[in-house]
């Protein structure tokens, strides 16, 4: 995977996080899974997926 040295590949805003965090607590989740796959107008797709354990 290409990246910038030292530069995170993600990045959430704290009223994401916010977010998140509620919906996560009232769907009683464990995390959250980040991914990316190729698709999409510019060749590549982020995907979003709950966890349960």
């Amino acid at each position: 995977m290409f990246g910038i040295p030292g530069k995170s590949p993600v990045t959430i805003t704290p009223k994401a996080v916010s977010q998140i965090r509620r919906l996560m607590e009232r769907d009683n989740r464990f995390g959250l899974k980040i991914g990316v796959k190729k698709g999409g107008c510019a060749g590549m797709e982020y995907t979003m997926d709950y966890v349960d354990a």
